[in-house]
């Protein structure tokens, strides 16, 4: 696998033919039962959902929903972005997983946005590898990961800036080693900042937030605050080393340590307590925005009897 290229897989559908199939799985969906419809949930995002969908059309897919979107203009600036984003990572050398971008639309609502990549073997994500493979291997995986930050920080020009989320559970590796290229898989949220400006409006990010809280957050600039983080390269290795805690695997923060610090250079060194304290204070400011959506969806539903749009997670179990 050659930097800029995409992961191998199960062939994309055409868009068009996934647009119209993804509608109807669409029009039965509950997102607070997404399995009453036949959809298995992989994983969850802050806006969005990992899904299975069962459909030959799917088979060895994994679709990503995202949803919020305040007009079908949003919807389209939003596909545009993410396409331009996927090619200009690889123009700058950062292997992304081969991804169809799929607007879905839906009768009376502004259209959803499916991500459909392939379904690669489990046993080669970043977070299963950190459990697997010994202090050598899990050091060569990290400065692979940070190696593509550095191409993808390089990769912009005089006025566009570009990042990307380095958690090792947002990449994939055939094999583990010296040499070996690891694949971007999370290219939802695109990092991108031109002239300073954001290019994914923080409004998106934060649609699932009640809208009284969602403006204060408006006012506290809390979705650039958010996407600060990705373009500081410490605050980039505090994020993939907290995210050891995370997945359980805070026994390997050593080795990652020092391969992180080996990186950071004269911008370093973290100490363990720095991570800690990191780990700490994301997981507060995530758990937070899960209750506040959990109670949202318990007015909209049970009480003003509306649809809720996002699927949120049951609760959340931090390894840590």
């Amino acid at each position: 696998m050659t930097g800029g290229a995409g992961a191998a897989g199960a062939s994309l559908p055409d868009v068009g033919a996934a647009a119209s199939r993804l509608a109807g799985w669409e029009a039965d969906l509950d997102p607070a039962h997404p399995e009453r419809s036949g959809l298995r949930v992989l994983a969850h995002g802050e806006i969005s959902a990992t899904l299975i969908v069962p459909d030959p059309l799917f088979t060895s897919l994994v679709a990503k929903r995202m949803t919020g979107f305040p007009d079908e203009a949003a919807v389209a600036g939003y596909v545009d972005l993410v396409t331009g984003y996927i090619n200009t990572l690889r123009a700058a050398g950062v292997t992304v997983v081969d991804t169809a971008v799929v607007p879905v639309p839906r009768a009376a609502r502004t259209s959803a946005v499916y991500l459909l990549q392939p379904q690669l073997p489990a046993d080669g994500l970043g977070n299963s590898l950190l459990h697997t493979v010994d202090d050598a291997a899990l050091t060569a995986l990290i400065r692979a990961v940070l190696t593509q930050v550095d191409a993808t920080f390089a990769g912009g020009d005089a006025d566009t800036e570009l990042a990307i989320d380095a958690q090792l559970s947002n990449w994939w590796l055939p094999t583990v080693g010296d040499g070996a290229t690891p694949a971007l898989i999370d290219v939802g949220t695109p990092f991108v900042r031109v002239g300073g400006v954001y290019q994914m409006a923080p409004r998106i990010l934060l649609s699932a937030v009640p809208p009284g809280v969602r403006s204060w957050y408006l006012w506290r600039r809390t979705g650039e605050q958010y996407m600060d983080d990705y373009f500081d390269r410490r605050l980039v290795g505090l994020d993939l080393l907290g995210n050891f805690i995370k997945e359980g695997a805070a026994a390997r923060i050593p080795v990652g340590l020092a391969a992180v610090n080996d990186w950071l250079g004269a911008d370093g060194p973290i100490t363990p307590a720095q991570v800690s304290n990191y780990y700490d204070d994301d997981a507060a400011t995530l758990e937070l925005f899960l209750r506040v959506r959990r109670a949202d969806r318990w007015l909209r539903t049970r009480v003003m009897r509306r649809r809720y749009d996002f699927i949120l997670p049951g609760p959340v179990r931090r390894n840590g």
